[in-house]
């Protein structure tokens, strides 16, 4: 059978059995420039963590965070 490649750009294929997982479990900001992703396979039972790199010249999480516009207003009002 020929091996599919995943769907998702955000998603990790298990490091067990190869099932493709769309969402980490869990997700924690370390510091301003890393991030642990914690990931949990429904196929197989894996639990296994990545941490994804980031190019040296990135906003740290924190000023992207208080750059995002969570609630913007409202149009006309």
């Amino acid at each position: 059978m020929a091996k599919r490649l995943p769907m998702f750009m955000f998603g990790i294929l298990c490091v067990r059995c190869q099932h493709e997982i769309i969402a980490p479990h869990e997700t924690e900001l370390l510091d301003d420039k890393v991030i642990r992703h914690l990931w949990h396979c429904p196929n197989c039972k894996a639990r296994f963590e990545s941490f994804p790199r980031f190019p040296k010249n990135a906003k740290s999480v924190r000023e992207v965070m208080m750059s995002v516009d969570v609630f913007p207003p409202l149009n006309g009002t």
